[in-house]
């Protein structure tokens, strides 16, 4: 029984001395969360707001797409220049990290110039044609016992002349 008497305060004094330690470990470790920002850069697009204070691990909605004149948006990338790695919005967030607009450049409208000669000789179509460009005009068609009068838009009434301007 003595010895109980002995080691008891020694024992309630080592559980004491240790318990406000176990306690702020636990707290410590309760109180810290690790966030990371996700930075978007448009690559020369519209302005895209960052998104802050990202959990570890988290995924994030991603933003309205950005808008660059001339050109379609095809996505955030991890990888600037090469855009192999995608990054959507099931990616999960590890690190602080940057992600990048890919651009398509938008294709200009072409058309395709057909000809008809009205019976007369063939003349070939002028393909791939760009939007408001100019054409040169194919050599006239022949046909026996007319002369050749032109290019026109309306067949028929041949009221509007077709040029190469």
């Amino acid at each position: 029984m003595n010895i109980r008497k002995k080691v008891m305060p020694i024992f309630l004094s080592v559980l004491l001395a240790v318990s406000p330690l176990a306690s702020t470990a636990a707290f410590a470790g309760e109180s810290e969360h690790t966030t990371y920002t996700v930075t978007f850069d448009s690559n020369g697009g519209s302005d895209v707001s960052a998104i802050n204070n990202v959990a570890e691990n988290a995924t994030v909605t991603l933003p309205e797409a950005p808008t660059k004149d001339g050109f379609t948006f095809d996505g955030w990338f991890t990888d600037n220049g090469t855009f192999e790695n995608a990054f959507t919005a099931d990616t999960a967030v590890t690190e602080n990290i940057t992600v990048y607009a890919k651009w398509n450049a938008e294709t200009a409208a072409t058309y395709t110039v057909t000809f008809d000669s009205n019976g007369g000789s063939d003349v070939p179509a002028i393909n791939n044609v760009a939007e408001n460009a100019t054409v040169t005009l194919p050599e006239a068609p022949t046909k026996d016992g007319f002369t050749f009068d032109g290019w026109f838009t309306d067949n028929g009434t041949f009221e509007n002349a077709f040029t190469a301007d």
